[in-house]
């Protein structure tokens, strides 16, 4: 799950042309996206909801995620690849601090 990230770094260096700094400020939507969903999944945890239901959760958006990943090009507008990165982030927690 993680490789993704050190080949968005890739593409925002190597494809968009950034510089390592801004390829970094460029990864801030996932990097932003995984507190707020960590705590959203630690309270419906408490509450009472499987763990197995937001696992699945989280696989079905890291799929949808990294499905759409595949759009990424050179003149992808920032909107696109952003909700991509947020979509993969809260994938990620939710898949991972489940266990």
């Amino acid at each position: 799950m993680f490789m993704k990230l050190y080949s968005w770094n890739i593409y925002f260096q190597g494809i968009k042309g950034r510089s390592p700094i801004g390829a970094g400020v460029a990864l801030l939507p996932v990097m932003l996206c995984t507190l707020p969903a960590s705590i959203v999944t630690g309270r419906l945890l408490r509450k009472g909801i499987s763990f197995r239901t937001l696992v699945l959760a989280g696989w079905a958006t890291l799929l949808v995620g990294n499905g759409l990943g595949i759009i990424w090009f050179v003149n992808t507008p920032t909107v696109a690849w952003v909700i991509i990165q947020m979509l993969c982030g809260v994938g990620q927690v939710s898949t991972i601090s489940n266990y």
